[in-house]
């Protein structure tokens, strides 16, 4: 009954801990994808902002032209028709309309659409009371934003020029967001990254719910929203209680290994108790003449109990140092850790400093992080560079490479000479010093089975190139290396450490730059690897 009851308990604490787990890196996750949110929609709102106000200004500008002017004035419709043709093909207008100050129809740049079925009426209003004018408009399958602007000749209203735009110049940035995006203006969806929300009602979509994370943007009256993944938040609850689950499971080996051997021992205790008492008990019955004998045999009896405890004592110990070593280096620290952590955060809950709780909860977080990294071989980057290429400061990027590997490179007292140099290339700062990064680190790993080694960079410069070598003196490539060591998943490193995409990637940024690479010996003794990048932007990119 005893034994029962306490099962019961162990199961139920074990239980709990696993629901607890979940619960945490549930809520873990939907914090993070929270901030993400947060961050992808400030930054959306700044690029949805300026993609529209960049085309704001262009028809108040347009509307001052003289020939505009003239078109209206003495009713020219060739020229109206041609103005706003030559207008829709070099603003890149999805349409553009040119009406009189009677708001009939004049001219028409692209005859996209029916201006008939379109309400303009409130659009010329505007403008017609010297603002400039902006509305929704939704024609067919296509979400129009239209730019309005009076056209007046010494204060005169002559008509009204409108420029329409295909919302899809915000949409397609957002194709690269693998959360649903969606812009609207209180009462439907203007613009949507995700076809099912497009047009839909807003009222359908319940942004009240805590899935939607919402930004104003007032200079359109419109609100950008992102849709949190809530199958993201549970594949993390998941692999929380999987890893409780596994460290309960761990813990109840050990237990349940040690209950064993203690149990064998007690077993095997009691039976050389019962076989010494049978056998005195025979003794007794014997003559005078075994007395001796039995004094021996009762002192052999006790010496092999001695050493039979001594066997099965370090059997025990054996099987538990094995255990212990091997749990205890991969998930003792961590363990510790956490529980420290958890500490720490049961007391701020109570002391309800929350703002602390978030770095306690992050470096939790980062514990559990580092035990499930054993079972991960996927890396990824913190951040996408820009695409944009331009001339960029070579000095800069090697001290920024040089700042970001110099520790290990001390840890394996391996030296890193880098020229000062003013020179600027063709490519981009953040993608450049992630080149020099890898083949550092590269160069570090190739070395780190010695100490006193050194990595060199030099430079030489042509009329059109600047070619950056990284030498060292370490082990060098082979010959399979150099044909091969730039492809993918090619790796001299032990199983398990290392994808083999370093120079792979290395590559792939250098021909981005209209750049190459090539490998080499060194004459210092080991590899080198030359790099040669342009000293000014191609033609087609100017």
């Amino acid at each position: 009954m005893r034994r029962a009851w306490q099962q019961s308990l162990i199961w139920s604490a074990a239980i709990c801990i696993c629901l607890g787990a979940g619960y945490f890196g549930y809520a873990l996750s939907w914090q993070q994808q929270s901030q993400d949110a947060d961050n992808q929609l400030e930054l959306q709102a700044v690029a949805t902002t300026a993609a529209l106000a960049k085309h704001r200004l262009l028809a108040p500008l347009v509307a001052r032209q003289d020939e505009v002017i003239r078109a209206l004035r003495f009713h020219d419709f060739s020229a109206q028709t041609r103005t706003v043709k030559t207008l829709a093909a070099n603003s890149g207008a999805y349409e553009v309309l040119l009406i009189d100050e009677l708001a009939a129809y004049i001219a028409q740049g692209t005859q996209r659409i029916d201006t008939s079925t379109l309400p303009l009426s409130a659009l010329i209003q505007q403008t017609q009371q010297g603002r400039l004018g902006r509305a929704n408009y939704r024609y067919g399958s296509t979400q129009l934003y239209a730019h309005a602007a009076a056209v007046r000749h010494f204060g005169n209203y002559l008509g009204t020029l409108i420029l329409f735009y295909d919302l899809e110049i915000i949409q397609n940035p957002w194709a690269l967001i693998k959360s649903p995006v969606v812009a609207h203006n209180g009462l439907e969806v203007l613009a949507s990254n995700d076809l099912r929300y497009r047009f839909q009602a807003v009222k359908a979509l319940d942004f009240d719910d805590p899935r939607w994370r919402q930004r104003s943007i007032p200079l359109l009256d419109w609100t950008l929203a992102i849709e949190i993944n809530r199958l993201n938040a549970l594949i993390h609850a998941l692999q929380f209680s999987t890893i409780a689950a596994l460290l309960c499971a761990s813990l109840a080996v050990v237990m349940q290994s040690y209950r064993r051997r203690v149990k064998a021992r007690e077993r095997y205790t009691r039976a050389l108790d019962i076989s010494a008492r049978r056998l005195e008990h025979k003794v007794k019955f014997r003559t005078k003449d075994l007395a001796a004998s039995n004094a021996a045999l009762e002192a052999e009896i006790g010496e092999r109990k001695r050493a039979q405890d001594e066997v099965i004592h370090a059997a025990k110990m054996a099987a538990i140092g094995q255990l212990a070593t091997t749990i205890s280096h991969e998930y003792n620290q961590p363990l510790a850790a956490m529980s420290t952590r958890i500490t720490n955060a049961q007391l701020l809950l109570q002391k309800q400093k929350y703002t602390d709780l978030e770095s306690t909860l992050q470096a939790l977080d980062e514990q559990v992080s580092r035990m499930t990294s054993l079972s991960k071989s996927l890396l990824s980057f913190a951040r996408k560079p820009g695409s944009g290429l331009s001339m960029v400061s070579l000095g800069d990027a090697l001290n920024e490479a040089l700042a970001l590997t110099l520790p290990l490179a001390k840890r394996h007292r391996i030296t890193i000479g880098t020229p000062s140099t003013a020179i600027h290339v063709y490519g981009g700062t953040i993608r450049l010093t992630q080149i020099l990064v890898n083949l550092f680190k590269n160069s570090i790993d190739a070395m780190s089975a010695s100490h006193g080694d050194q990595i060199e960079v030099r430079l030489h410069s042509t009329a059109q190139h600047i070619a950056l070598e990284v030498h060292d003196n370490g082990p060098g490539f082979d010959e399979q290396a150099l044909s091969t060591a730039l492809e993918p998943f090619f790796t001299t490193k032990p199983k398990g450490i290392g994808l083999g995409l370093g120079l792979s990637i290395v590559r792939d940024m250098v021909d981005g730059f209209g750049g190459t690479i090539v490998l080499d010996h060194s004459d210092m003794g080991g590899a080198c690897v030359r790099i040669k990048l342009l000293k000014q932007p191609p033609l087609e990119a100017e």
